[in-house]
């Protein structure tokens, strides 16, 4: 019974760890989004029209509309030209 609780222990410390790093991969992609959308001049666009946006992206993503392609490619090729290689590792 000891060891069953000992391997359980384990697995639970292992779960926590991998639940953090998840946690800390998701904060580096949010900061990387973060750095973008700081790229832009300032109230071309305010925060309400941008946050409905990338609500309507997420959705169109979802339904796996075909649009996303071209939304992905051209997302690639800003983090290409912005010298952002660290954006285009979190898609």
């Amino acid at each position: 019974m000891k060891s069953l609780e000992r391997k359980l222990s384990k697995l639970e410390d292992q779960k926590q760890k991998i639940v953090e790093e998840i946690d800390n991969l998701k904060r580096t992609r949010n900061t990387e989004i973060l750095h973008v959308l700081d790229s832009f001049p300032p109230h071309k666009v305010d925060a309400y029209t941008i946050i409905g946006g990338l609500l309507y992206v997420m959705e169109q993503a979802q339904n796996q509309d075909e649009i996303v392609g071209d939304w992905q490619r051209a997302g690639e090729k800003f983090c290409r030209r912005s010298g952002n290689k660290k954006s285009s590792e979190f898609a």
